[in-house]
């Protein structure tokens, strides 16, 4: 599918925040073609009873039953820059409400206390990140000492080759994100790399290389 050149720019603003009809779709997209990214990182953020969970950049959570369905106990908490997406998302876990709880916020200060949360979890966001040292020290405020960030990402060398990815995209590698970790106060900081096949939001069908970063604190 050849899109033009205003056509991608619109992909990458819907996807750094989705609006409207436009990002009701884009988000239904996302929901599919991260499954397998969603999946992994979940895996990986090994909830436990009790455990108090926040997601920074949900899209339209379709996954949020694969997490609160870990443990009876689970307390889910999301987070969202967009209002097409917090909406979308409360009313497909309407029936969720007693577990998860969906919350806007600027995309800059995390609106917890210290030491709130056990794990957080956050998959295609990093790239949109205004200030990532800031962030990524907000993150830690938030959570709880023993407890860990999950962060999947797509690697930089495949996104420099999707059509849509412009400047409103930072890349990351597994240097690039390792190099911000060593400036946090995490103690140490894995990456699972992982392959799977999508289709693009341009309508390709692609080989994607992304990696799953836990950090603890």
């Amino acid at each position: 599918m050849n899109l033009s050149y205003k056509q991608l720019l619109e992909i990458e603003s819907q996807l750094n925040c989705p609006s409207g009809e436009g990002g009701l779709q884009i988000g239904a997209t996302m929901n599919d073609s991260n499954a397998q990214m969603i999946s992994s990182s979940i895996e990986l953020l090994n909830v436990q009873e009790d455990s108090c969970v926040l997601e920074v950049g949900h899209g339209i959570g379709g996954h949020v039953k694969n997490i609160i369905r870990k443990a009876n106990t689970v307390q889910y908490i999301g987070l969202e820059i967009s209002k097409t997406m917090n909406s979308e998302a409360i009313r497909i876990n309407k029936s969720n409400q007693k577990q998860a709880s969906f919350i806007m916020y600027d995309g800059v200060n995390i609106p917890f206390g210290v030491n709130t949360f056990d794990r957080i979890l956050t998959v295609n966001t990093i790239y949109f990140w205004s200030n990532p040292r800031l962030f990524l020290k907000e993150i830690y405020r938030v959570l709880k000492p023993g407890s860990k960030l999950v962060i999947a990402f797509a690697d930089k060398k495949f996104m420099l080759g999707l059509p849509f990815v412009n400047n409103r995209f930072k890349l990351y590698s597994k240097e690039i994100l390792t190099d911000l970790y060593v400036d946090s106060q995490f103690i140490s900081i894995e990456f699972t790399e992982k392959h799977d096949s999508v289709l693009s939001k341009s309508g390709e069908l692609v080989n994607r290389i992304y990696l799953v970063a836990e950090l603890f604190k």
